[in-house]
């Protein structure tokens, strides 16, 4: 990422199975981060995951998880999906 330049979750649309899941979308090495639960939803959250005011350019890890929030075990299913727009 440009020095100066900020990494913005701009639109989320994902959908699990199972509303135990929560998906999880990190922006390493920032703190950055943005959770959704209940196993779907079609958001606009323009979340700033990265923000680089370090002055220099920098490497950006997009690390996307499904979180299982219930106490059992469970499994994604082959039909799980998500599609994100972001905008720096």
């Amino acid at each position: 990422m440009k020095k100066g330049r900020k990494l913005v979750l701009n639109n989320l649309n994902f959908l699990f199975n199972n509303e135990a899941f929560a998906i999880k979308i990190e922006a390493q090495p920032s703190p950055g981060k943005f959770v959704a639960r209940g196993g779907a939803g079609d958001l606009t959250p323009n979340k700033v995951l990265f923000n680089n005011n370090t002055g220099e350019d920098q490497i950006i890890f997009l690390l996307v998880s499904a979180v299982n929030t219930s106490r059992t075990s469970t499994e994604l299913s082959r039909s799980d999906s998500w599609r994100m727009t972001l905008k720096r």
